[in-house]
């Protein structure tokens, strides 16, 4: 098994199911502030109502796949934390992430 990195879409679908609440000032001035950009995959500054500023394309690295041991590991220490998240979003009413039921079933 190998550890992956989400992808943008996934990475929507998360930020998507958490919209920010009244109670939360600091989370709102952080979405007023980035823009989802498909394209390259990551949040972008906003400069003005319709511009974006991006980091360039050498954001991001490569990384070499993790060995199994580790990635068991990684499993087995998040399976509960990713349990509790899974059931705190459907208690609150939000959409449970496809890689978050991918993970949770491939634990069962």
């Amino acid at each position: 098994m190998r550890a992956r990195v989400l992808t943008g879409s996934e990475r929507q679908e998360l930020v998507n199911s958490r919209a920010p609440t009244a109670h939360s000032p600091r989370v709102l001035r952080l979405w007023a502030g980035n823009r989802y950009d498909a394209k390259k995959g990551f949040y972008c500054q906003m400069v003005s109502n319709d511009r974006t500023k991006c980091l360039g394309k050498s954001k991001g690295r490569v990384y070499p796949p993790m060995d199994e041991l580790s990635a068991k590991f990684l499993r087995r220490y998040y399976t509960p934390h990713n349990t509790a998240l899974s059931k705190l979003l459907v208690r609150l009413g939000r959409p449970v992430p496809q890689w978050l039921k991918d993970e949770l079933s491939a634990d069962g």
